[in-house]
């Protein structure tokens, strides 16, 4: 994302904070620097207008109106106590003290109501959170919610928000003020807990907020971070995702403020770097792209092929019509990231198996909503795979937290068997086959004698065999240090079922399926990509086995296993974390934020 800014260049020193404000029905900018300077710019014209004297060092500002005039809330002070001021910007002049003796550093100033009366709510750098009454100067509030960096507020579906960045977190938390809770557990320190009702990143990125704003822009509501690799980052609030990053200054940005010029929205941002400029947040294209695809299926809804995926900004399902490119989206009860996708029929009807970063449910495709949860997994759940087993959908699910469980769909009950010493565990609704601390990031099915078995791999490149019928394990003998397993799929070659894993570092290795073997190599290894492989979607061509493998090196590859042999490379703009394949011919990508339909001609 790009847009043309403005510079604004007369500081000496760092730039510490700013505010927008009113002036003669003009828009002005108050910035503050480490040399002590105090100036107001005109920012139609870009020229200083005004520099307020009789003041220390400004660590933090706002703006806000009183009795119809501009006043800034400045706090002044580095070390020792630090004081809180109130100036009138129209006249130049302090007009009261509002606060003094704050410890610790304040680095936020918010203008808002507490208990309906006008006060400044100062955020500091330790666990020491207050707020005063602009009039008097007397104490509304006093928070104690860890150490924050930065703070701003929002209204969101009409209830009041907070956004704020703690100390050392590449995240921003979003609080909803209106949903209270009293933690009673120590009377002697009462403090009010609220309600957190997500959280901001950049999946594909590490960023450090340092300042936070926020800007209405066609309706919607967005937030703004200054960050400290000199980024400016931009989120939609009610969704959580981040729709652009604008790029330019070349040090940490530690201030930032919201105006509308010319009627358009604009964000000014300060840095370390010694300049502020101005963005025309209408000139960049504000796009919810969504989160990476990390999931595809392909099926048929209403008797047309569809593809169902990940990647929603609202954490839905989207159920792509392959003939004509259009999408719908299936809500689901998630509040955060979509991982994983699988089907399964009950009675005639079609559901979605979702496995999501909170946990795991059921999603009637037909009515579009939310049928159930699946109780067993207190993780993010990575990979599902639905098979029959005794007559009966079942679903095997892997987690975070090292846990195999297997669901009876219809809902037969398990009696509840003792877990200790690691046993396993069978409760009501559903098997605990497996419990551990190692990361289940694949799993998958296939029979074996007539028997079904479950294949789980975690991220140390152990692979482990659970008949489903006994709930016993089996062991396929994998050399030490031979996997660095990515990814894993079940593939027949010579009618009989093999094992397929993505390798971190690029190769693709094929495994006969032999149970309490000692000694198991590789049948194929599969060699040409060069990055880590996260997809691999077994497919028969013609009567004979193939795979497509997706991975970081921006590139899918179509194997002809049986003779071990590269037929095609497509090169993308993306890392490819998703594929599905069908029998006719039919591809389904998720490449980075986007989908890609295809069909194969072998």
């Amino acid at each position: 994302m790009t847009c043309a800014p403005r510079s604004l260049t007369g500081h000496t020193g760092r730039m510490q904070a700013m505010a927008v404000a009113q002036l003669d029905d003009r828009p002005h900018l108050v910035t503050s620097d480490r040399g002590g300077s105090l100036q107001l710019w005109d920012l139609a014209t870009g020229v200083e207008t005004r520099r307020l004297a009789d003041h220390t060092e400004v660590m933090a500002m706002a703006v806000t109106q009183l009795a119809g005039q501009p006043h800034l809330v400045a706090v002044e002070g580095v070390y020792g106590s630090k004081v809180a001021y109130l100036w009138d910007l129209t006249t130049g002049r302090r007009v009261r003290r509002i606060a003094s003796g704050l410890r610790g550093i304040v680095s936020s100033v918010i203008v808002t109501e507490v208990k309906g009366v006008p006060s400044a709510f100062l955020v500091s750098f330790g666990d020491d959170h207050r707020a005063f009454d602009l009039a008097t100067g007397t104490q509304t509030l006093a928070l104690s919610i860890g150490t924050l960096r930065a703070v701003t507020a929002a209204t969101l579906a009409g209830r009041q928000h907070l956004v704020v960045a703690h100390s050392n977190d590449e995240e921003l938390e979003v609080w909803d003020l209106t949903r209270n809770l009293i933690n009673r557990r120590r009377v002697d320190m009462p403090r009010t807990l609220w309600f957190m009702t997500g959280t901001l990143t950049d999946p594909e990125a590490e960023f450090t907020p340092q300042s936070l704003a926020t800007v209405i822009v066609d309706g919607r509501t967005y937030t703004i971070a200054g960050c400290g690799d000199g980024t400016v980052r931009v989120w939609n609030l009610a969704t959580g995702t981040l729709v652009g990053t604008l790029v330019g200054h070349t040090d940490l940005v530690n201030a930032l403020a919201v105006v509308r010029l010319h009627g358009r929205p604009h964000v000014i941002s300060a840095s370390l770097d010694g300049t502020v400029r101005v963005w025309d947040l209408t000139a960049m294209t504000l796009v919810d792209r969504g989160r990476p695809v990390t999931a595809a299926l392909l099926t048929h809804l209403d008797g047309r092929p569809h593809a169902l995926t990940t990647g929603s900004p609202r954490r839905a399902i989207r159920a792509w019509d392959i003939s004509t490119g259009t999408h719908r989206e299936v809500p689901t009860w998630h509040k955060h990231e979509l991982k994983t996708l699988a089907m399964a029929v009950l009675d005639g009807r079609q559901y979605a198996v979702v496995g999501a970063v909170d946990g795991m449910s059921l999603c009637d495709l037909a009515t579009g909503g939310y049928s159930g949860y699946l109780e067993g997994h207190c993780a993010r759940v990575h990979t599902i795979a639905v098979a029959d087993l005794e007559g009966r959908p079942h679903v095997l699910s892997g987690s975070d937290r090292g846990s195999v469980v297997v669901h009876d769909l219809v809902g037969e009950e398990y009696r509840l068997r003792d877990f200790r010493d690691g046993q396993d565990l069978l409760l009501e609704k559903f098997k605990l086959v497996k419990d551990g601390m190692e990361s289940v990031i694949a799993v998958d099915l296939a029979r074996i004698g007539g028997r079904l078995y479950a294949i789980s791999g975690n991220h140390r490149g152990s692979v482990e065999v659970w008949d489903l019928t006994t709930l016993t394990k089996h062991s396929l003998g994998f050399p030490p240090g031979e996997l660095h397993l990515a990814a894993l799929a079940v593939t027949d070659l010579h009618n009989r079922p093999h094992l397929m894993t993505g390798d971190r570092h690029g190769p693709v290795k094929v495994w006969k399926l032999a149970l309490n073997s000692r000694d198991v190599d590789p049948v194929r290894t599969l060699v040409g990509h060069t990055a880590a492989v996260y997809a691999i979607a077994p497919v028969s061509l013609k009567g004979r086995p193939h795979a497509l493998t997706g991975s970081d090196d921006q590139t899918v590859r179509v194997w002809d296993v049986g003779a071990g042999v590269c037929l095609a490379t497509l090169h993308l703009p993306a890392p490819c974390q998703a594929i599905a394949a069908g029998p006719d011919g039919s591809v389904v990508l998720g490449v980075g934020h986007e989908v890609v339909a295809l069909r194969l001609t072998i």
